[in-house]
């Protein structure tokens, strides 16, 4: 009995004949329609009053253009999950979860994800609309772990991890989550307890050496601010009395005259002398506050009436120590928690807990695959990625030569466990003058190996000749 097609409709647009399409029984034979009957072949994915995200999932190979085999295979998979196929055409916002057909993989994963953000969204409802699928912040929301790879403090169930959490975006930064809120990653967390360890190891240091480090006890750093204001100008001083004791006649110019009060505080500490002694008196007014500071750590004779230039350099040769301390500084970025803060974070060691929760948030959870025009997804508890191993690298091999172990390679840049690695599959076989020749296991115990002359050697051969490594029966020993 002949079958018989049919046809397609038509209409007139932009005074042209063009086929119509607007039912799903066409839609589901678009592809039956020859190439010569569309309007056009192909249209950029962007500039298109279209939504953007639909636009860039039918651009299937990600070259910025839709054509007309990414056009069928979007229809292909439509009306695949879509019970009623004219239903598409009425234009609603909304899609009942019965019209669903759960029959085949990608309409049960179509339905599960609706069902997800339904619940996600606190919605007890058995119709899904776009709104609903396009706010991710609202469908995430509220979520711990959305397999992202950063976790926020409500992700934890431990007080003293999500305060950790805390404490590390503070100090080293955050990143987005899906839920909307701020969390760290796993490089934060890492960074986050390095720069703790190294901080406490800084001050560990100066707790250690404290009467070398710490000359003034708790005021060096007061002594070493009033110091520093100083420096200056008083190395100035000493420079500019040393050139008057060389040459009286540079007195005018060591002397800096003042026409202004603005000139005061460029002028030289104190007038320079030939005697290279810094008064106690007669101090510049605009630095006089500076300078009784600076005093309050400087012990001089009763009977001196000033500080010599040696007597200077013993100053700040009491801050050497000090200043190597501060110039090795480490772990900066977690000061503004405060020691006792950071001892704390480091006692509790909730490091490795943080890392693990992340690992389960952004742990693989199946596999995509290419079924046709249409991705297919499926759930697992555990992967494992067959990719032929890497028998590529060695110059001398049977295998293809873009066998390289790029998927073990990929797989393992982005968190997953390589096992057994060293486990290669070897067999006997002709690299020359024939390639590709390959024996049978057996013939191993027959094998001569250049250079392998160690006891037992043979009988290693042997063994290994009477069965495979992935052989489903018990080993050979006929």
């Amino acid at each position: 009995m002949k079958t018989t097609v049919p046809a397609w409709n038509y209409c007139s647009l932009g005074g042209a004949i063009r086929v119509k399409i607007d039912n799903g029984r066409d839609l589901q034979r678009l592809g039956e329609l020859d190439e010569k009957y569309w309007t056009v072949l192909s249209c950029p994915v962007a500039d298109l009053e279209f939504n953007k995200e639909t636009l860039r999932l039918i651009d299937s190979d990600n070259d910025g253009k839709i054509r007309v085999g990414e056009m069928v295979g979007a229809a292909r998979w439509l009306c695949s999950v879509i019970k009623d196929k004219d239903s598409i055409f009425k234009g609603e916002s909304e899609l009942g979860l019965d019209n669903i057909d759960r029959s085949c993989g990608q309409g049960q994963r179509l339905y599960d994800s609706a069902r997800q953000i339904l619940h996600n969204l606190g919605k007890d409802s058995d119709r899904i609309s776009v709104a609903d699928a396009s706010d991710s912040i609202a469908i995430f929301k509220g979520t711990l772990l959305n397999g992202d790879g950063v976790i926020v403090p409500a992700s934890c169930d431990d007080p003293e991890a999500a305060a950790a959490v805390t404490d590390c975006m503070a100090a080293i930064g955050s990143a987005p989550d899906r839920s909307g809120e701020q969390g760290v990653t796993a490089d934060m967390i890492e960074a986050f307890y390095a720069a703790c360890a190294d901080y406490d190891a800084w001050l560990a240091m100066s707790e250690a050496e404290k009467d070398r480090i710490f000359p003034f006890g708790a005021d060096t750093a007061a002594a070493y601010d009033a110091v520093t204001a100083v420096r200056d100008k008083i190395d100035d001083y000493f420079t500019r009395c040393r050139l008057l004791a060389y040459d009286k006649d540079v007195a005018a110019a060591v002397s800096v005259p003042v026409s202004a009060m603005s000139d005061v505080a460029s002028c030289p500490i104190a007038h320079p002398r030939e005697s290279g002694l810094l008064p106690l008196d007669g101090i510049n007014p605009f630095w006089q506050d500076a300078f009784d500071s600076l005093m309050k750590f400087v012990s001089l004779p009763k009977s001196s009436k000033g500080l010599d230039e040696a007597g200077w350099a013993g100053v700040l040769a009491r801050f050497v120590p000090y200043t190597q301390w501060l110039g090795s500084k480490k772990g900066a970025q977690v000061e503004g928690l405060g020691a006792e803060r950071v001892r704390a974070i480091l006692k509790a060691d909730r490091k490795q807990y943080l890392l693990d929760l992340v690992e389960k948030d952004g742990r693989v959870c199946g596999a995509l695959f290419a079924r046709g025009d249409c991705p297919a997804y499926v759930a697992a508890g555990a992967v494992v990625l067959a990719t032929g191993g890497f028998g590529g690298l060695f110059s001398r091999t049977l295998t293809m030569p873009d066998v390289l172990g790029t998927a073990a390679a990929v797989a393992l840049r982005h968190g997953a466990r390589l096992i057994n690695v060293e486990f290669i599959q070897i067999m006997p076989g002709l690299v020359e003058p024939v390639r590709g020749v390959v024996f049978n296991e057996r013939t191993f115990r027959y094998a001569r190996v250049e250079g392998l002359d160690a006891p037992g050697a043979a009988e290693l051969l042997d063994e290994r000749g009477g069965h495979g490594p992935f052989t489903p029966s018990p080993p050979d020993r006929a």
